[in-house]
C-alpha cells in the first residue's frame, strides 16, 4: 500500500514536471514569435503611444513690391474652438455669456452654433487682448470643461498700408477649409503660389496629448506659401494714388485710374485706381471702391486715340511729318463717308503740316489721314497695339474694350472711330500701346510679378508670359515720338511738361457713352497718355478721369484734368527711379518741385537735385534723415517746414521723399513711409 502510494506521487511529480515543461517551451516558442516575428508591429504601436501627427495650417507667402517693401503679410492669431457634443447647457450657456462680453453680438447666435456635435472654430482670428481675455475664461473652468474649450493658432491676414494699390493686391477670405483664399487681385490670381499646402509631422507627446517639442523646421517650409514680388514701385504707387484722387475730387469725377509702365521692359510700375478701400476692412466698402478701374473700365479715349491713328499714317507711308494738309479752316464735310467733322473753335486753321495738326489735335486732318489708310488697315493697325482685346497682364477681371472690325465700319464710324469715340480701352492697353511706340515700335505684354520665392529666398521659376510683337517700324516710332513732344511743347498737352525733362503725350476728351440707357448722357472723359524722357524712356503714364460734368469750378478737358496728374507721376517717378534732368534744361528753367525717394535706390549722378551741389549758403534749409522716427517724432522733426505731410503705413520711418540732406526750398509736401519692424514676424 505504502508502495503504490509512492508510484502514484512520482507520477503526479513526473506530469506535473512535464506540463511545466510543455507550458514553458510554449511560452519560450510565444516569446521567440513575439520577438522576431511581430517586433515591428510592437515598436511601432510603443511609438504611437509617445507621439503624435501635428497638422500644420500653411502660412500665406507674402506680397511684396519691387523695393521689398511689404504690401500683404501674414500674422499669428487664435481661434476659440469647442468640442460640442461633450459640453453641457451650463458650460454652454458660460462660453456665449463670455462671448458676448468681449466680443460682442447676439447670445442666441452663439448659442447655435454651440449646439451640435464635432469641433466649431467660434471666433476666429481674433486680436491679442481678446485672446488674453478669453484665455482668462477657460483658466477659470474646471479641468474637465478646459478640455473642451481651447485656443488654436492661426494665421491672419493684413495689409500694413491700409489702401496701398488696394485693387492690385485683392483681399483674402475664409474658404471653406477655414484657410486665407485670395477672392481679387494678386490674392486671387497667384492663390496657388501664395496659399502654400497643408503637411504634418509627427512630434513626442505627454500623457496629456500636449506637444513636447517643435515641429520641424523642414515640415514648416514644406507648407509655407511662396512670396510673391510685385514690379509694384510703392513710392510711384502712392504719389499716383494720391495725385489721382486730389484731381477726381477737386472736379466731382465718379472714377479715375492711372497706369505707370516701364517701356523697356512692360513692368508695371504704379497701377491706381479711385475711388479706393482699405484692405484691412475690405467688407465696409461697396463694391464700386473695389474695381481696378485701371483694367476693368475700358471708355472712349477721345484723341488720344489720334496717337494711333497717327502711327498708321506714317507707318502705311500715306503721310509725312512735314506735309502741308489743307483743313478747309477747320471745319470739312468728309464726302468718302458722309461725315460733318470739325475742330475745335480755338484750333481751326486754314492749313496745317502733319506736325502742328496732331500738336492741336486736328479733327479734320486726322480723319482725312485714316480715310487715306482705309478702315480695313487702320483697324488691323489698332489691333497689333492692342486695342479691343485684354494685354493678358495676370491679374483677375481684365476687360477687352471694343473695337469693330475695319470691314464693319458703318457711316460715321469712318469719321469718329479714329479720334476716339465708338471705341473704347482700358488705361492699361492706352499704357501698353503708347509703351510699344517708346519701346521702338515693339508691344510688350505688361507685367505685374517680378520674382517668386520660397520661404528660405530661393527663387522660384515660373511662367512670365512675355509676348512681344512688332507693331511699327522704330522710324515710325521714332517719328511718333516728336509729335508726341511737340504735343507738349507746343499744343495741348503743354500742362503736362517738366521743367528738365523732354516729355511726350497727347490729351483726349471724350462724350461718355451710357451702355444702359444707350446713348451718350452729357458726361465726358479725360485723358492724357504721355512718354519722358523722349530721348531715352523710361516711364510711360496714362491718366484717366472719368464722368466729368460740366460746371462752376469743374474742369472736363483732358490738357486740365489728366495732364497735370501725369505731370506730378511722372516728375517724381523719373526722380524716384534717379533719371537725372538735363541739366542745361534746368539752369533755363528751375524746378519748382524737389521730389525724391529714398526707398531703394541711391540717387543717380546729378539726378536728386540740380540745387543739391549748391553751396550751403545758397541751398537753404536741408531735408533731415527720418528713419526709425515714429510719426509723432516725424511731425515735430518737420513743425519748422512749411510743408504737408504724406505718411504711409504705419510704425516707424523707413524712407521718404525728398531724401535725406535734399534742400527743401520750393517743396510743398513730404512723403514718408512707415513699417512695423514685427510685421515681417507674423
Amino acid at each position: 500500500m505504502i508502495g503504490l502510494l509512492r508510484n502514484t506521487h512520482h507520477r503526479r511529480i513526473l506530469v506535473l514536471a512535464f506540463a511545466g515543461l510543455v507550458g514553458f517551451g510554449l511560452v519560450s516558442l510565444r516569446l521567440v514569435h513575439l520577438t522576431l516575428a511581430q517586433a515591428a508591429r510592437f515598436r511601432e504601436r510603443a511609438a504611437g503611444q509617445h507621439v503624435m501627427r501635428v497638422t500644420l495650417t500653411p502660412q500665406r507667402g507674402d506680397i511684396r513690391d519691387r523695393n521689398g517693401r511689404a504690401l500683404a503679410v501674414s500674422v499669428l492669431r487664435e481661434t476659440l474652438t469647442v468640442r460640442r457634443e461633450a459640453i453641457g447647457d451650463n458650460l454652454r450657456r458660460r462660453i456665449a455669456a463670455a462671448c458676448v462680453e468681449i466680443f460682442g453680438g447676439d447670445r442666441d447666435r452663439y448659442l447655435a452654433r454651440l449646439t451640435g456635435r464635432g469641433y466649431v472654430p467660434l471666433v476666429r482670428r481674433m486680436e491679442p487682448e481678446q485672446a488674453d481675455r478669453v484665455r482668462e475664461f477657460i483658466e477659470g473652468l474646471d479641468r474637465t470643461a478646459r478640455g473642451l474649450v481651447y485656443l488654436e493658432p492661426e494665421t491672419k491676414r493684413l495689409y500694413p498700408n491700409d489702401t496701398l494699390a488696394a485693387a492690385v493686391i485683392g483681399f483674402t477670405e475664409p474658404d471653406e477649409t477655414g484657410e486665407n483664399a485670395g477672392r481679387t487681385g494678386i490674392e486671387a490670381a497667384w492663390n496657388s503660389h501664395l496659399r502654400g499646402r497643408r503637411a504634418s509631422d509627427e512630434v513626442f507627446r505627454n500623457n496629456a496629448q500636449q506637444a513636447m517639442e517643435p515641429v520641424a523646421p523642414e515640415a514648416l517650409i514644406a507648407s509655407a506659401g511662396h512670396v510673391v514680388q510685385l514690379t509694384i514701385d510703392g513710392a510711384i504707387q502712392s504719389i499716383a494714388e494720391e495725385s489721382l484722387a486730389d484731381m477726381v475730387l477737386a472736379n466731382r469725377a465718379e472714377w479715375g485710374a492711372a497706369v505707370v509702365i516701364d517701356p523697356r521692359n512692360g513692368e508695371v510700375l504704379a497701377m491706381a485706381s479711385y475711388p479706393t478701400h482699405n484692405l484691412n476692412s475690405h467688407a465696409d466698402y461697396p463694391e464700386a471702391n473695389k474695381h481696378n478701374y485701371a483694367t476693368w473700365y475700358p471708355v472712349d479715349p477721345g484723341s488720344l486715340m489720334k496717337v494711333f491713328t497717327f502711327a498708321a499714317a506714317l507707318e502705311e507711308q500715306v503721310t509725312t511729318e512735314d506735309e502741308v494738309i489743307d483743313l478747309h479752316g477747320g471745319v470739312w464735310y468728309n464726302p468718302i463717308h458722309p461725315h460733318l467733322v470739325q475742330d475745335d473753335r480755338g484750333h481751326r486753321m486754314a492749313s496745317a503740316d502733319v506736325r502742328q495738326g496732331f500738336a492741336v489735335s486736328s479733327n479734320v486732318m486726322t480723319v482725312m489721314l485714316a480715310e487715306r489708310v482705309g478702315a480695313a488697315r487702320l483697324a488691323r493697325h489698332f489691333a497689333a497695339f492692342g486695342i479691343g482685346q485684354r494685354t493678358g497682364i495676370d491679374l483677375p477681371g481684365e476687360r477687352s474694350g471694343t473695337l469693330r472690325p475695319g470691314e464693319r465700319w458703318r457711316g460715321a464710324d469712318h469719321s469718329t472711330i479714329c479720334r476716339g469715340q465708338g471705341v473704347t480701352m482700358t488705361a492699361l492697353q492706352a499704357a501698353a500701346g503708347l509703351a510699344a511706340i517708346a519701346n521702338r515700335g515693339v508691344w510688350l505684354r505688361p507685367q505685374i510679378v517680378l520674382r517668386i520665392e520660397d520661404a528660405t529666398g530661393q527663387e522660384i521659376s515660373f511662367e512670365r508670359n512675355p509676348a512681344r510683337r512688332r507693331v511699327i517700324s522704330s522710324l515710325t516710332a521714332q517719328r511718333m515720338l516728336s509729335l508726341l513732344e511737340e504735343a507738349v511743347l507746343e499744343g495741348t498737352g503743354d500742362l503736362a511738361a517738366i521743367p528738365g525733362y523732354r516729355v511726350g503725350g497727347k490729351t483726349g476728351t471724350a462724350d461718355r457713352w451710357d451702355e444702359q440707357a444707350g446713348g451718350y448722357d452729357g458726361s465726358y472723359n479725360a485723358t492724357f497718355g504721355g512718354v519722358a524722357p523722349i530721348d531715352d524712356p523710361r516711364v510711360v503714364c496714362v491718366v484717366m478721369v472719368g464722368n466729368l460734368r460740366r460746371g462752376r469750378g469743374v474742369n472736363f478737358y483732358g490738357g486740365d484734368v489728366a495732364a497735370p496728374v501725369f505731370r506730378t507721376i511722372v516728375e517724381n517717378s523719373l526722380r524716384i527711379l534717379g533719371v537725372p534732368p538735363n541739366q542745361t534744361e534746368i539752369a533755363q528753367s528751375p524746378s519748382e518741385v524737389v521730389i525724391s525717394e529714398a526707398s531703394a535706390a541711391q540717387p543717380a549722378p546729378g539726378g536728386a537735385s540740380a540745387l543739391a551741389n549748391l553751396p550751403p549758403d545758397r541751398m537753404g534749409p536741408v531735408m533731415p534723415d527720418l528713419a526709425g522716427l515714429t510719426m509723432r517724432e516725424v511731425t515735430s522733426r518737420l513743425a519748422t517746414f512749411n510743408v504737408s505731410l504724406c505718411f504711409q503705413g504705419t510704425g516707424c520711418a523707413v524712407s521718404q521723399a525728398p531724401m535725406p540732406g535734399a534742400p527743401m526750398q520750393g517743396v510743398p509736401r513730404v512723403f514718408v513711409f512707415f513699417e512695423d519692424p514685427q510685421a515681417h514676424g507674423g
